[in-house]
């Protein structure tokens, strides 16, 4: 349960000693002439002293509801205000706040505030917003489902009498001048949810200061529901009433009449018709005008706070429950300073435009003043108190010992108060968290103090505290030996701890679905892959060190050698080479020649002294020590005898006969064109000596004896 109190100093009650009557002039009007700007020499807001007693730290009892101040958890908060109006609105889900007097000016300028999550915001409505005011009401109108604002105070001698509705952000104008209610201020309304209207009464106007009439509004429409005479309760300003859903009507109490006189009888309003309430109980709050007064859901009683009594403010609480008052202040260690005109709500209960019943788990009242008159501006206030069933919280953290990066898991059990809760964890090594359960890590070794803040919806915090210590977790080093390695191959793991808290526990992932607990062992792999693995340590408080590995597994090793597949001749260098493949390199190479003589590389070469059959043999290693075999055999002849004269022709023949045919070819050359010549010189003499004509044999032309090889011819001669 959450109630808030608003406190503001508005201009227009009397003090407890001033008159209302027309035998003075108008309270309102006396006080507003004189009203001071400042407080002189106190060195308080605007100048006037605020007393201390508000501002006390709450110390709630178990199991109680309890007043909290919580202005200091606000960032903005509404301005020092007297005479403000409060109200629930369902619709939009937050308390709305209009109006009031301030230090400076009465009434302040328009400013609307919500409050929301337990925090205050001051928001610009998306349409203008109703004149200045002071001592005006609201309500919610749960039948049309908007927020009722009505009448007020704005300034000497101006009274207001206008009707508006505020939802989703906007205010409207529902003013209807000829239906409306004489102008009035510190008038009293609630909403009567059996009838379904909101019911106005009293107040102070113009022309009668106070008044007794009672006006209802209904579907956007005033309407005078004034009884007969002596059936109302007497004239009265600054009543105060509340709708009281568990009985069943509204209920009146208080104010003060035309000569500043106050009231404490109690009246009930019911399908129209108002009833002095018959009291069970034997004593009833003392007089006292601008009181808050609450119909509070989660206890299903009215509650009544403070006012301007016969001896000046007061800050008692009274609740109201089947027409019986009974004094709670005693039961609480703490509640908000002496103060009247605080704005507060009339109801925690709404109903929806469909009939459903909302109910907020707090109330709420703001500002007020603790000057004796509703126009004075010294000792206001601008805190925010609410009232709600104790909000409680507690911390746990689970392990609560943990070791360096073993998550600690947080918890909390926060009850009370009003839900939805906030967290604030600040962890203890400068982490912060707003989950409700956070996980951490702590990178230290410490003792650590985690503290929580709780807030609940109307902006009440607890908070608790619990301790983690950190301790060195287990650090684990690893030998593994070979990292890479062959098919069938042992490799060794061997694991050491240190740090963490005994017993340890060491287990081994080989990353081929086998495993083994222990720090020392050993593990063949059946098939080639790169294995990936871890060991982990597991301490006594769950601490773990974990280190992963990498292990590369080959298949075994095949090679391909080459030996000599002829006889080899002795003395001569054989050639022997090897290409090993897969397996793990590098490798090595292990020749024995049979003749006792060996070599260790993958190409080597061996000259055999003495013939015959040898059996060589091939070893290959590869780096982790696989090997593959291969054995063969090596014939070894002796060279072939050889003569020099068989070597002379051998070498020489074929140039001799090219030699011979080159010299056939040129004799018969020589001899062809030997005997051509002959001939040519016998012919033509024989001819010649007959005088016959003859070829010549060197052309195709007949020529006469007296050619000039005739002539030659006979010249020899």
């Amino acid at each position: 349960m959450v109630v808030v109190l608003v406190v503001s100093c508005p201009a227009f009650a009397p003090t407890h000693t001033a008159a209302l009557g027309a035998a003075v002039p108008p309270p309102d009007r006396a006080q507003l002439a004189g009203i001071p700007t400042s407080c002189a020499g106190t060195g308080s807001e605007s100048g006037c002293p605020i007393p201390l007693a508000h501002a006390s730290t709450v110390v709630p009892l178990a199991g109680a509801d309890v007043w909290t101040n919580v202005t200091a958890s606000q960032r903005f908060v509404p301005p020092t205000l007297r005479g403000a109006s409060l109200v629930y609105d369902p619709v939009d889900n937050y308390l709305l706040l209009f109006g009031g007097c301030s230090t400076a000016a009465c009434p302040a300028p328009a400013q609307t505030w919500k409050y929301a999550g337990g925090t205050w915001t001051s928001f610009s409505p998306s349409s203008a917003q109703p004149p200045a005011r002071a001592y005006g009401n609201l309500v919610f109108d749960s039948r049309d489902g908007y927020v009722l604002l009505f009448g007020g105070w704005a300034g000497p001698g101006h009274y207001l009498n206008d009707t508006w509705g505020f939802s989703a952000g906007a205010w409207t104008n529902l003013t209807n001048v000829t239906s409306a209610p004489p102008a009035r201020w510190a008038a009293s309304l609630a909403y009567d949810h059996l009838d379904g209207y909101a019911v106005l009464f009293g107040g102070c106007g113009s022309t009668q200061c106070p008044r007794n009439d009672t006006w209802r509004f209904q579907q956007g429409s005033w309407k005078n529901i004034t009884l007969p005479a002596g059936a109302n309760p007497a004239a009265r300003a600054g009543a105060s009433m509340s709708w009281d859903d568990n009985d069943g009507y509204a209920v009146l109490f208080g104010g003060a009449n035309a000569t500043g006189a106050l009231f404490n009888d109690t009246w009930q309003f019911v399908h129209a018709k108002w009833t002095l309430s018959v009291l069970t109980s034997t004593t009833s709050p003392p007089a006292r005008m601008g009181a808050s007064f609450t119909y509070y859901g989660i206890d299903n009683a009215a509650y009544l706070y403070g006012g301007n009594g016969t001896g000046g403010t007061i800050n008692d609480i009274w609740k109201f429950a089947v027409d019986h008052w009974t004094n709670q202040s005693a039961a609480l260690n703490a509640l908000p300073g002496p103060r009247m005109t605080a704005a507060g709500l009339e109801s925690t209960l709404s109903w929806t435009t469909t009939g459903v019943k909302q109910r907020l788990g707090f109330f709420v009242v703001v500002g007020g003043t603790n000057a004796g008159c509703l126009t004075c501006s010294r000792g206001g206030y601008n805190d925010t108190w609410v009232f709600e069933p104790v909000l409680g919280t507690t911390a746990t953290v689970i392990p609560s010992v943990v070791e360096i990066r073993e998550p600690a898991t947080f918890s909390s059990v926060t009850a009370g108060g009003t839900a939805p809760y906030g967290y604030s964890w600040q962890l203890g090594d400068g982490s912060t968290s707003a989950s409700a359960s956070p996980s951490h890590q702590y990178l230290g070794v410490a003792v650590y103090t985690a503290n929580l803040t709780a807030t609940d919806a109307a902006g009440v915090s607890a908070r608790s505290s619990t301790t983690v210590m950190v301790l060195s977790g287990p650090v684990v080093s690893t030998r593994i030996d070979p990292r890479f390695t062959d098919i069938g191959r042992t490799v060794d793991f061997n694991a050491t701890t240190t740090g963490g808290t005994a017993p340890l526990t060491t287990r081994w992932d080989f990353g081929d679905g086998q495993s083994f607990t222990g720090g020392q062992t050993t593990h063949q792999f059946s098939a080639e892959d790169t294995y990936l693995g871890n060991v982990s340590v597991t301490d006594a408080v769950l601490g773990e060190g974990v280190v992963t590995f990498a292990i590369t597994v080959n298949a075994t090793v095949e090679i391909a050698a080459t030996v000599p597949t002829s006889a080899a001749i002795i003395g001569t260098n054989a050639s022997f080479a090897v290409t090993p493949t897969l397996g793990t390199p590098p490798y090595t190479a292990d020749w024995t020649f049979g003749d006792g003589s060996q070599a260790y590389t993958l190409q080597a070469v061996h000259p055999y002294s003495t013939t015959g059959t040898f059996n060589a043999s091939l070893k290959v290693s590869d780096a982790v020590g696989a090997e593959r075999w291969d054995n063969f055999t090596v014939q070894v002849v002796a060279a072939p005898v050889t003569h020099p004269t068989g070597t002379f022709l051998s070498e020489w023949l074929p140039w001799i006969v090219l030699s011979l045919v080159v010299a056939a070819a040129a004799l018969g050359v020589f001899v062809y064109y030997r005997r051509r010549r002959r001939r040519r010189t016998n012919v033509p003499i024989a001819a010649a000596a007959v005088g016959e004509m003859s070829w010549n044999q060197d052309g195709d032309e007949p020529h006469s004896s007296d050619s000039r090889s005739s002539r030659r011819a006979r010249g020899r001669r």
